[in-house]
């Protein structure tokens, strides 16, 4: 009995030193994942893990360590996989089968607050058996997965995800400054389902924590003439607007709310009477950091004058925001009189 206790003994402080050893944490390898659940419907599933602690480097080309999570879905679904409000700003996220092969993957979501945070999307997940893998992309620390699911619809409801406020996409939370731009092509599995007009359209959400300014636009879409409507989290309009008389093409869409409230807002995108590519453009700076000069209605005032007159005013525009013209760049306002 002795040396059997004493071989297992031995045995494990080989594996041990060799490097082998079992895995310590839960999650560490594709064998050993951290169960998310089954899920037979709609489904949010969030878990956050420092890989700094009891985890390893097994998959992927990038040396940090990784995390496997394993869900399983009785039905097909659309899957979102997102790295939001992780410490680590800069991730990797994977989507791997039941067997380990690579069915997605993505680097930088521009979803996020932070946009080098990993945002993936899979419409039409047949059911079945997943993992997903997350990891620094030069950093290990704290990440948060976050799986959620929603069950592809009957014929004549929703299919796809943003097609209603209910799976709306999400664009991610503004604490201070934040940028978001996503494009869909309204003709692929989206109906009408909000407002006056026949065409088809594409929800978005998006949540701020603080008094902000913000900018919505359709600069940048196929579509040339377009509908923007936003809603408060109960889903009630609060504006719309129809043609901006901004973008490259006048009658695309863009309004501007200044000091906007915190909390949760709807933006819904559709074209005035053709479906297909609409790019919405959501920016925001907060009201208390907004630079003087930083929209029309806070213009930096000049002075008023009666007679010949110079003057002069140097400002750094990286703390200023893009309200002017299809430049990407951040503009300064100035009034005079």
């Amino acid at each position: 009995m002795k040396r059997i206790k004493y071989f297992y003994t031995m045995l494990f402080f080989l594996l041990l030193i060799s490097g082998k050893a079992f895995s310590l944490s839960v999650g560490d390898t594709f064998q050993n994942p951290i169960n998310a659940g089954t899920f037979s419907s709609s489904f949010n599933y969030t878990n956050t893990q420092n890989t700094s602690s009891g985890f390893t480097n097994v998959y992927g080309r990038r040396p940090t360590n990784d995390v496997f999570h394993k869900f399983t879905t009785t039905t097909t679904m659309d899957i979102v996989l997102s790295h939001c409000d992780s410490e680590v700003t800069d991730t990797y996220v994977y989507l791997l089968d039941s067997s380990g092969n690579l069915i997605a993957l993505n680097d930088d979501g521009n979803t996020c607050y932070y946009g080098y945070q990993a945002y993936l999307v899979v419409n039409d997940l047949a059911a079945g058996t997943y993992c997903v893998v997350s990891k620094g992309y030069d950093i290990n620390g704290n990440i948060k997965t976050t799986i959620t699911g929603s069950s592809s619809a009957p014929p004549m409801e929703s299919a796809r995800i943003g097609d209603k406020r209910e799976t709306a996409i999400d664009a991610g939370i503004f604490s201070n400054y934040g940028s978001y731009s996503n494009t869909v092509n309204t003709n692929d599995g989206f109906t009408n389902v909000y407002g006056g007009r026949s065409t088809n359209d594409v929800f978005y959400k998006f949540t701020t924590t603080s008094v902000m300014d913000m900018v919505f636009s359709h600069c940048g879409s196929v579509v040339e003439d377009t509908y923007l409507y936003l809603l408060n989290a109960s889903g009630s309009l609060i504006t719309s607007n129809d043609d901006g008389n901004y973008c490259s093409h006048g009658y695309q869409s863009r309004l501007v709310m200044e000091a906007l409230p915190a909390g949760t807002y709807y933006v819904v995108s559709k074209g005035y009477n053709t479906n297909g590519n609409i790019t919405t453009n959501i920016s925001g700076t907060s009201f208390s950091l907004s630079p003087s000069g930083d929209t029309r209605a806070d213009a930096i005032n000049a002075g008023t004058f009666s007679s010949g007159f110079t003057y002069s005013d140097t400002r750094n525009t990286t703390n200023y925001t893009n309200q002017y013209n299809g430049q990407a760049s951040n503009d300064v306002f100035y009034k005079f009189v």
